[in-house]
């Protein structure tokens, strides 16, 4: 996880919902159809990277990379995240940065 979150001042996990506590949409990220666990890795870090270049600030999670395998043998990524400048609205989304992990059952991304 730390190819991702490591030129971030903050990084949090955010409790569901569509906005981010600053108040801001998430921003999703999917792909799929990858022979290997490898391909799909490789284009949620460059989907990530070309996101990121391009923001500054803290970064929130609310699904943080993923990768899953498909019965058709197939790889797909999935991630929901914002890289935001914008001060936290306290109102917008009480309690948001609670730091916890959740349990999932796909293979999260290192």
């Amino acid at each position: 996880m730390s190819a991702f979150t490591d030129t971030f001042p903050a990084g949090f996990l955010c409790d569901p919902g569509p906005f981010a506590p600053t108040g801001e949409p998430f921003i999703a990220f999917a792909m799929g159809g990858f022979q290997s666990l490898n391909d799909a890795e490789a284009a949620a870090h460059a989907t990530f990277n070309e996101y990121a270049s391009k923001h500054s600030g803290n970064l929130y999670w609310r699904i943080m990379p993923h990768t899953e395998h498909h019965p058709n043998g197939k790889y797909t990524f999935y991630m929901r995240l914002l890289i935001s400048d914008k001060a936290i609205d306290n109102q917008m989304v009480p309690g948001a940065l609670e730091g916890r992990s959740r349990k999932k059952t796909a293979n999260f991304i290192r």
